[in-house]
């Protein structure tokens, strides 16, 4: 009955983070797939628009790309890159 955390996962990949319910590669999996899909589907909106020039949405393209590298990077990387 609950939920159990997982100790040896913790602070995987951030500080401060416990497993806690669901498993973390679960969950990340959809997760990285969702923010791609928002960040086609958000380029192909300002692509048809024209905004894509625009320096602040330029910006944001490429903070959203790094976070996307960042996920994928720690979901091959495992939880126990650590040990």
């Amino acid at each position: 009955m609950g939920v159990r955390s997982r100790p040896s996962h913790a602070g995987w990949p951030w500080p401060g983070y416990v497993a806690f319910g669901t498993e973390q590669a679960k969950v990340a999996i959809p997760a990285l797939s969702i923010l791609r899909a928002l960040r086609a589907a958000a380029t192909a909106q300002f692509t048809l628009m024209g905004w894509t020039e625009d320096p602040s949405w330029q910006s944001v393209y490429r903070a959203v790309e790094a976070h996307e590298r960042l996920l994928a990077e720690a979901m091959v990387a495992g939880p126990n890159q650590g040990d």
